[in-house]
């Protein structure tokens, strides 16, 4: 099979759409890259892509925190993520695709079945990281909650007496 064929087969049943796109040396604006971000990253099977956008997001949290500057900085320049991904979100996937295409073409014993499963798109992934994200923010404000609308009641101070 040639390449176009297996690039096909990763991509999955909208390959045709990025395919034309590519042979155009068009340039695409990535939307989902844009909003979505990570999730999108996530959702097209780009999991190092996706560990990296991750790992500098935390580092500049982890930095800003350490030099006493305000943690809104950091999410504007994670707002400076989404629009590198917007810009060129279409040309990472494209570098994703062919060097997976270009690795299966290396060492074809595994099949045309994995390759296929290996591209193409996930919902769990990226479902399952936003509930993580939910379930951390649940168990961060539950105290919060906790002690902001149901504050403790001091107990009634029992008085002893000694005096027989």
């Amino acid at each position: 099979m040639n390449t176009e064929q297996l690039t096909h087969i990763f991509i999955g049943p909208r390959a045709q759409k990025y395919m034309t796109a590519w042979a155009n040396q068009s340039y695409r604006f990535c939307w989902a890259g844009l909003f979505f971000g990570l999730f999108w990253l996530l959702y097209r099977k780009m999991y190092m892509f996706a560990f990296y956008t991750l790992l500098i997001s935390m580092a500049w949290v982890f930095v800003f925190y350490i030099l006493g500057i305000p943690l809104i900085y950091a999410a504007v320049l994670n707002i400076l993520i989404s629009l590198v991904l917007s810009v060129f979100g279409d040309s990472f996937y494209r570098s994703f695709v062919n060097e997976k295409v270009k690795a299966f073409q290396a060492n074809p014993k595994d099949g045309l079945e994995i390759l296929r499963l290996s591209g193409g798109v996930t919902w769990s992934v990226p479902l399952t990281w936003l509930f993580l994200q939910l379930l951390a923010v649940v168990f961060v404000m539950l105290p919060i909650i906790q002690y902001t609308y149901f504050p403790q009641q001091q107990p009634d101070l029992i008085q002893y007496s000694y005096i027989e």
